[in-house]
């Protein structure tokens, strides 16, 4: 009985050396979740840090005026980009 193995690059996360060796179907599959995980941290950090700045001022200046109402929609669309490429 063979197992099939496959040739995988990734990032260690302890040494932040690039590692190059065979793994499982398995193994395969947990290093893609873990590099999906990073990804997202980092997506999610940059979506947090957009909905921070969306203060209770900004609203107000959304409300009466076109320039607030701009910067919110820009930030908004912002938002739904990074949004839309967070890995599922």
């Amino acid at each position: 009985m063979s197992t099939t193995t496959y040739k995988t690059s990734y990032t260690d996360p302890e040494t932040g050396l690039q590692v190059i060796r065979d793994c499982t179907p398995e193994e395969v599959a947990q290093i893609e979740k873990d590099k999906a995980a990073t990804a997202n941290d980092a997506i999610l950090a940059q979506i947090t840090s957009l909905e921070y700045s969306i203060t209770s001022r900004r609203m107000r200046e959304s409300v009466l005026t076109t320039t607030g109402k701009d910067w919110l929609t820009a930030i908004d669309t912002q938002i739904f980009n990074l949004r839309k490429t967070l890995v599922k």
